[in-house]
């Protein structure tokens, strides 16, 4: 067996045992004499007081549920080419060993072990293999990727050397952008943050920690298992890590959050101590960032041109009541009364008053697209956001005809709808107005599918609505298709934070 030097503090070793086919103490038996099963076995050493890492991040209570694993066939392999698997550890007098897993029977052959996290009960990592290139590889005396030789009937003993996890320096272990992350941590919250700075006059991807609290006047601050990202760098630019952290379920309680802006030596920006952005925490929130693709609350610090959500934010939600999506009408007011407001209201100050009168649903059966962005000519003080609902625009703006298309003649209405729409929105101020189209696609429907052609038309500006015709000039305008009616009230939501935030809103 390979000698580990063990006098490097903060080292813990885990003895990997690859076993034969056979799993004697549960008697699984593989059919396939070619299939090696793997097996881990850990073997943590104690910790030097005088390490460099504190009791929180190293400490020798520590213990270990699962590890997350993974492996290629080729040793350049980078994070998507390979799978990972995640196998529970289990006390065996004194010695972690890994649980039996069907992911790790694998035929004999040569392989290259990527990525090796353990993990607790509470989804911490607790110790980490360092890779090629990370900061930490000199601590170990066999960096991943590791190179697995595995042949039939035999039982070969592998030992790979880990870490215990240091938060703040998570790019030293050599691991790609967000690599831990992958890892579905249940209830987690996480954040990604850009910064302008304008001494400079660059936005860059930024060193920052977040506190959260229980009360709004951020006194009664919560523990956190990770509070600050990790910046690295990618050939001859810095790039900055995703940071998630474990919440607990809040329940109906609101939590509140302060992200600020901290200085990196390989950032060359200058943040002080008002490059802050509070927002708040609510369970709805956590569970419909989950289902965001990126995953990620994405702030932009700094960057005056972004458009902001605030207490004179007016925010019109257009349905189509004509009568053929009934069914998603109540579904958008629970959304609105609900879910929205609970991860809204913080920006409103608190004050549902002030969010009825400013976040509306409206039916409207006219089906006149461009009239709902249009807010039937209103122009409310503040600034504005128009959703529209739709499915369909028979007679208003095209046909039912399946020969219906960009070429189709206009309707006479929809000329002095996008007429009017163009001319007021070339009066208002940068940053007033931003409006999303949700094509919803009504089944079984001739209407439906026209509508689906025209907002597309409109959005890239072919035929007959290109140009003073068309938005495809248009900032101001997000685009979603093919939406689900009659759905949840957080499948809406969901929808309509990721498409506020394609428009540059920070949520």
């Amino acid at each position: 067996m390979k000698n580990f030097k063990i006098s490097i503090a903060w080292m813990a070793i885990f003895a990997m045992i690859f076993t034969s086919c056979s799993k004697d103490e549960a008697g699984v038996v593989s059919d396939d004499p070619e299939t090696v099963q793997l097996k881990f076995r850990s073997l943590l050493n104690s910790f030097n007081d005088q390490n460099k890492q504190s009791d929180a991040e190293c400490r020798d209570d520590a213990v270990p549920a699962y590890v997350m694993l993974g492996w290629s066939i080729d040793e350049d392999a980078e994070t998507g080419d390979y799978d990972l698997h995640e196998v529970g550890l289990v006390d065996n007098n004194g010695s972690w060993e890994t649980t039996y897993s069907e992911d790790l029977a694998v035929p004999a052959g040569i392989y290259y072990l990527q990525h090796f996290a353990v993990y607790d009960a509470s989804d911490q990592v607790l110790w980490v293999a360092p890779r090629e290139g990370g900061a930490f590889e000199s601590e170990v005396g066999d960096a991943l990727p590791m190179t697995i030789e595995l042949a039939a009937g035999t039982k070969p003993y592998i030992d790979v050397d880990v870490l215990c996890y240091y938060a703040r320096e998570e790019a030293a272990y050599g691991y790609p952008f967000f690599d831990f992350d992958v890892v579905e941590v249940e209830n987690s919250y996480c954040i990604f943050v850009n910064y302008c700075d304008e001494e400079t006059g660059r936005e860059y991807p930024a060193y920052f920690n977040v506190d959260v609290f229980t009360d709004a006047a951020m006194t009664n601050e919560v523990v956190l298992n990770n509070d600050t990202n990790s910046i690295s760098m990618s050939g001859n630019w810095p790039s900055a890590s995703v940071l998630c952290f474990a919440m607990p379920d809040l329940g109906d309680d609101t939590y509140y959050a302060r992200v600020t802006i901290l200085n990196h030596e390989d950032l060359d920006y200058s943040a002080d101590a008002g490059d802050f952005y509070d927002f708040t925490i609510t369970q709805a929130s956590i569970e419909a960032l989950a289902q965001e693709e990126p995953a990620y609350h994405h702030i932009r610090i700094g960057c005056s041109d972004d458009p902001v959500i605030s207490a004179d934010t007016n925010i019109f939600i257009y349905f189509d009541s004509s009568g053929s999506m009934d069914n998603t009408l109540a579904p958008l007011q629970e959304m609105r009364n609900n879910l929205l407001k609970a991860a809204l209201i913080g920006l409103y100050n608190h004050d549902e008053t002030l969010y009825d009168d400013k976040v509306r649903v409206i039916s409207d059966g006219s089906e006149r697209t461009i009239d709902y962005l249009n807010m039937g000519g209103d122009t409310p003080t503040g600034d504005v956001i128009v959703l529209v609902f739709q499915d369909e625009s028979v007679t208003s703006y095209t046909s039912s005809s399946t020969t219906w298309d960009s070429s189709s003649p206009r309707t006479a209405t929809f000329d002095n709808d996008i007429t009017t729409l163009r001319t007021r929105l070339n009066s208002f101020p940068a940053n007033y107005y931003h409006g999303v189209i949700f094509q919803v696609a009504t089944p079984n429907y001739s209407g439906t599918d026209n509508f689906a052609k025209l907002i597309s038309y409109c959005e890239n500006g072919d035929g007959n609505y290109a140009g003073a015709y068309g938005l495809s000039d248009r900032s101001e305008f997000g685009y979603v298709y093919d939406v689900t009616p009659g759905a949840s009230a957080t499948y809406y939501q969901n929808l309509i934070v990721t498409a506020l935030q394609n428009l540059g809103y920070s949520l």
